[in-house]
């Protein structure tokens, strides 16, 4: 069964038809209108539609099967058209620059200071863009590669070297145990305060004998002086 066509409301310029939205086989048509709303080739069409300056007379329907066409050849490989693309928005980018920079130099040569600089910071802005769209062209059309750099070893003397993408094994730590002549378990500690018991070893100590000397032993120094 053959998808119908369903008429939108178009343009009222003379010349410019209406947009047929294309409808399934068993789908409503809310939903085939929803569906050609949210199409970004339909988005973009009516958008070049609204600001374009030669829209009168333009078929809207051509409008829309032609930019169907550029993302069926963007989707092939062929880049040809986004190229293009950024050469011109480049190339208009930079008539921005220079027509507003020449601009705020004619305020600069009449005293108009805040005009100048309002101009001249559009036109700073719009050669920014075209810097990034140059940019965008050249990573476009020249895109950057990756690089795979072997390892090089070099060395005087001899020398081993483990090119081996195999991990290194994680060493186990070593928990020391606790020591037992400070703790009897884990958590248990020495009570300092209690009384040891007496050893095995010379138990018996006898008091010391008296000592024999002088009473007097400044006195028998003093004699023998």
């Amino acid at each position: 069964m053959p998808s119908k066509k369903l008429v939108t409301k178009g343009p009222t310029e003379p010349g410019v038809t209406q947009m047929f939205v294309e409808r399934q086989p068993g789908e409503e048509d809310a939903a085939a209108h929803a569906k050609a709303m949210l199409d970004p080739a339909t988005n973009s069409m009516v958008t070049a539609y609204q600001f374009h300056a030669i829209r009168n007379g333009a078929d809207v329907n051509a409008m829309l099967n032609e930019i169907r066409r550029h993302v069926a050849d963007v989707r092939s490989g062929d880049m040809s058209r986004p190229e293009a693309m950024l050469v011109t928005q480049a190339h208009t980018l930079d008539v921005l620059f220079n027509t507003l920079a020449q601009k705020a130099a004619e305020h600069l040569a009449n005293g108009r200071l805040q005009a100048m600089d309002q101009l001249l910071r559009l036109g700073l802005k719009a050669q920014s863009q075209a810097r990034t769209t140059v940019k965008a062209l050249v990573e476009l059309k020249y895109p950057k590669s990756a690089t795979f750099i072997k390892q090089a070893n070099i060395a005087g003397g001899p020398q081993q070297v483990n090119n081996d993408n195999t991990p290194a094994p994680v060493r186990e730590k070593n928990i020391t145990p606790t020591t037992e002549l400070l703790e009897k378990t884990n958590g248990e500690r020495l009570d300092i305060g209690a009384a040891s018991a007496a050893g095995a070893t010379h138990q018996d100590m006898a008091a010391l004998e008296k000592i024999n000397r002088p009473a007097n032993t400044r006195r028998k120094t003093a004699k023998q002086s």
